[in-house]
């Protein structure tokens, strides 16, 4: 089980006389695996910060900065004050990458975290999916990387480092270059921590078994979620090697928000999975005020073998929201959240809430991205260009 911090003693990442412990005092902070963060129940997801802004023209591999000055120019305070507040408040685990966004997100965070005590929080970013939307997982690429976002963040050194999106890097390059570069850069004082991201689960596990190099945290990303709980069944086995476990996309990466708009144009899901969520959707609409998101955060929530669950959030609303359901929630509202979750589980996916703790008619859209990379890998990463900058048809199923 997870080691916990309840409302006393306060995580070390409160800063007296700055962070709100009235807040603070009220969140949950679970140990990440063996590391010594103590993390916030939910965590900052940074992917879609940059929402809105011009990224036709944003930073390449040879850029000296310049164009990083002309996108800050147009960056929301809104969205600053968001991740300040967020941390303020005692979400103390913010996530990035330089793939998100197509650079902006660290751009973003890095500006924001400049009116943050470096104590008040934990940062994660990536390497491997770079801000050009290629894939490159080399060694010297991992260097570069690494370099460039700590420029980006304004940092000396990140917390967490994770592969990003192993099931696109080939696994020997992986066990051979990549792990033992972070490694090295582990003992260099640039990262502290390192962990493996993905969609295959069982590619996770793989991972974790044959590297030579310890991981210290896994994320998973849309596989706890009303539709797919498949995590359920590594959980144990992640626990049982001492690895942090970071639970992301729990809305399906816009598959269950609160109306269709929220379902991005190049989203992999089937159609059964699209209309299961649109049922649910419909289900919940029906049936009162509680927004789908709601639920679904709920659903997450009552796993208690996950660490943190990162949610991406955009404004001090969503953040406000979010925590709400975690510390401002009576057991009377708790009780209409899971009632009516449990009934949207049944008419839409055909499981129950006792079902929770196992998996069951899971869907999911594993190599469907890997294969259509590995088929075109140009046609691909220019298709991503298109995603960021808001340019791709529309998805045709």
């Amino acid at each position: 089980m997870n080691s916990i911090i309840s409302s006393s003693p306060t995580p070390s990442t409160y800063v007296k006389e700055w962070s709100n412990l009235e807040s603070i005092k009220k969140i949950q902070y679970n140990r990440l695996g063996h590391t010594d963060m103590f993390v916030s129940l939910i965590s900052f997801g940074a992917a879609h910060v940059g929402r809105g802004i011009n990224i036709n023209n944003n930073d390449d591999d040879d850029d000296d900065g310049g164009n990083n000055q002309i996108e800050i120019s147009n960056i929301s305070p809104k969205v600053i004050d968001a991740i300040c507040q967020a941390i303020r408040l005692g979400i103390n685990l913010v996530d990035t990458s330089p793939f998100y966004g197509m650079g902006l997100s660290e751009i973003i965070v890095g500006q924001a975290l400049k009116k943050v005590p470096r104590q008040a929080y934990y940062l994660s970013t990536k390497i491997g999916r770079h801000s050009d939307c290629n894939f490159d997982y080399s060694r010297d690429a991992i260097r570069k990387s690494i370099d460039k976002s700590l420029k980006k963040l304004n940092l000396n050194y990140v917390d967490i480092v994770h592969v990003h999106d192993v099931e696109f890097c080939p696994l020997e390059l992986l066990l051979r270059e990549t792990l033992p570069e972070l490694e090295r850069l582990r003992l260099a004082g640039k990262i502290r921590y390192i962990g493996i991201s993905g969609y295959p689960l069982s590619l996770l596990r793989e991972i974790v078994e044959k590297s030579s190099v310890k991981i210290d945290i896994i994320l998973s990303y849309c596989r706890h979620s009303l539709w797919d709980n498949e995590l359920v069944n590594y959980l144990d086995y992640f626990k049982s090697k001492n690895i942090g476990i970071i639970n992301a996309a729990i809305f399906g990466m816009g598959l269950l928000g609160n109306d269709n708009s929220t379902i991005p144009e190049w989203h992999p899901a089937s159609k059964k999975i699209r209309d299961r969520c649109q049922r649910a959707r419909e289900i919940c609409m029906a049936n009162g005020s509680i927004p789908l998101t709601r639920l679904a955060l709920r659903y997450s929530l009552h796993e208690k073998r996950i660490d943190t669950h990162l949610i991406g959030m955009e404004s001090i609303d969503i953040v406000n929201s979010n925590l709400s359901a975690i510390i401002g929630t009576n057991s009377n509202d708790v009780c209409k959240e899971n009632e009516l979750l449990d009934l949207i589980l049944r008419q839409a996916f055909g499981k129950s809430i006792a079902e929770m703790t196992s998996s069951s008619s899971n869907e999911n859209w594993e190599q469907i991205e890997v294969d259509r990379y590995r088929q075109n890998p140009e046609e691909f990463i220019q298709f991503l260009r298109q995603c960021w900058s808001g340019t791709v048809h529309t998805h045709s199923d």
